[in-house]
């Protein structure tokens, strides 16, 4: 039987060679998948927060994937599952940004530039080098290190390093704080002195968010059906940070808001 959605829904029969049988006497399949509330209704950009959120069909939540926007997924806790309320940690999902040397350069042309030169992101966000020179040669390569400003192209000796040149490779970072970070390349054409610099800007978003909260089972979404109040989490011995300053979304009948607040995100200065 293939997944149902929320609802009631008709059983039919059909036979192999008589068409259409008398179903009248089977009841409907009911199936019961809905969120109702959620509390708290606000929190970080960078997660953390822990929230409770009510329906039905949760099952064991083995299955079901809680979602709070594109960016964020909703961790169940441990032993914080029944069928009808889930405890949960909002948790930052890594998007993937992808940078490649398919840029022109004025002298040797395309191979020998990144694109994007200058990528923003996310805290958080993970960013993808990734190149393959359109004529690999003895002393020709690529090799990506993160460098202490635009005017080096030295190893800075903090951050990501590739270490030895390929014609042919990827290297994976993620960016976990604010900031500008610039980065460069060993010499890309051995004697010629071509270097690929580039830089990636992390930063938060400088507004309020607002996104929905929803369930799946597989392609399954969970019906939002809001009604009722929920309980948030309760501290076990913390405190939780004052969050009068952040404004929860109305909402509607349908559809459950959770607000990212710049006033619950912390700031290092």
């Amino acid at each position: 039987m293939p997944a149902l959605a929320n609802g009631q829904h008709t059983v039919y029969v059909q036979t192999k060679d008589n068409g259409m049988a008398d179903a009248s006497g089977v009841s409907p399949l009911l199936v019961d998948f809905t969120i109702t509330g959620a509390s708290p209704l606000v929190g970080s950009h960078q997660g953390g927060t822990k929230i409770k959120i009510a329906g039905t069909g949760f099952g064991d939540c083995s299955n079901v994937v809680f979602n709070v926007g594109s960016e964020h997924t909703c961790v169940v806790d441990e032993g914080g599952c029944t069928s009808t309320e889930v405890s949960c940690t909002v948790t930052k999902t890594a998007t993937m940004h992808r940078i490649q040397n398919t840029g022109r350069h004025f002298k040797f042309g395309p191979g020998y530039v990144w694109e994007p030169a200058t990528l923003i992101v996310r805290p958080g966000d993970e960013v993808r080098w990734s190149w393959n020179l359109p004529v690999p040669q003895e002393g020709t390569g690529i090799a990506v290190h993160s460098t202490s400003s635009a005017s080096t192209n030295e190893y800075d000796g903090m951050g990501f390093n590739s270490q030895t040149k390929s014609s042919k490779g990827n290297l994976l970072y993620q960016f976990m704080t604010e900031g500008t970070f610039t980065y460069n390349t060993q010499d890309v054409i051995e004697g010629e002195e071509v270097f690929m610099p580039g830089k990636v800007v992390v930063q938060a978003p400088s507004e309020d968010e607002i996104v929905a909260i929803e369930a799946f089972i597989g392609d399954i979404t969970a019906e939002t059906i809001v009604g009722g109040s929920v309980s948030g989490p309760t501290a076990d011995g913390c405190s939780f940070a004052d969050s009068s300053c952040a404004t929860s979304a109305p909402g509607t009948a349908s559809s459950l808001e959770f607000t990212f607040a710049n006033c619950l995100t912390a700031e290092i200065t």
